[in-house]
């Protein structure tokens, strides 16, 4: 029996706003999550991991607004 390959759960894929390379682990974050793009700090969505889907984050309304 062997151990699965780390390299395995790693998706990558540009980022829709500056095409910077996004290299995700699958355990580092769930779908749904928003980050920043290291490059552009531009708010990104995961939208799915096989393939690596990511899409600019629609920005939160504030309720008081």
């Amino acid at each position: 029996m062997s151990l699965p390959d780390a390299t395995d759960s790693v998706r990558k894929a540009p980022c829709p706003l500056c095409r910077h390379p996004i290299t995700i682990a699958d355990f580092d974050i769930d779908r749904g999550e928003i980050f920043a793009c290291s490059a552009c700090g531009g708010e990104l969505e995961v939208l799915g991991f096989d393939p690596l889907r990511l899409t600019r984050a629609e920005p939160i309304e504030d309720e008081d607004a």
